[in-house]
């Protein structure tokens, strides 16, 4: 799935956000749930302006998180 139609795909009503993932939101950060959605598609995305697979495993690794920040 490209990233564009990952985007819109969290606008379907089985992809928003839950009462629960709502309540315990402690942030503008997507659930886990949603951050799978948009995840393979954002590294999709990387990999096709040139970025490897060991720059984003590297990248990801140091943070500690599941974030594409700083890539």
């Amino acid at each position: 799935m490209n990233f564009e139609k990952s985007i819109k795909s969290l606008s379907l009503p089985e992809n928003r956000a839950t009462p629960e993932e709502i309540r315990n939101q402690k942030s503008l950060e997507l659930s886990d749930r949603r951050k799978d959605i948009l995840i393979p598609s954002a590294l999709e995305l990387i990999k096709s302006t040139g970025v490897s697979n060991k720059e984003i495993t590297k990248n990801t690794q140091e943070t500690g998180t599941r974030s594409l920040h700083g890539l």
